[in-house]
C-alpha cells in the first residue's frame, strides 16, 4: 500500500469576493475622480469667462464716466 505524504502547505482558496469588491471600489473612485476633474475644469472655465466679462464691463464703465465728465466740463 502506497501512502501519500504531502509536505507542502495547503493553499488558502482565493477570495473572489474580496477581489471583486476591490475592483468595484477602485472603479468607483476613478469615476468619481474623473467627474470631479470635469466639474473643476468647467468651473475654472466659467470663472475665467466671468473675469473677462468683468474687465470689459469695467472698461466700458470707465469710458462712460469719462464721457460724462467731459460733457459736464463743457457746460
Amino acid at each position: 500500500m502506497i501512502v501519500e505524504i504531502n509536505l507542502l502547505p495547503k493553499k488558502e482558496p482565493k477570495n473572489v469576493v474580496f477581489l471583486f469588491i476591490t475592483v468595484i471600489i477602485t472603479a468607483i473612485v476613478l469615476i468619481a475622480a474623473a467627474v470631479f476633474y470635469v466639474l473643476i475644469d468647467r468651473a475654472e472655465t466659467q470663472i475665467d469667462s466671468l473675469e473677462k466679462e468683468l474687465k470689459q464691463t469695467q472698461a466700458l464703465q470707465a469710458i462712460e464716466q469719462q464721457k460724462l465728465a467731459d460733457m459736464q466740463s463743457v457746460k
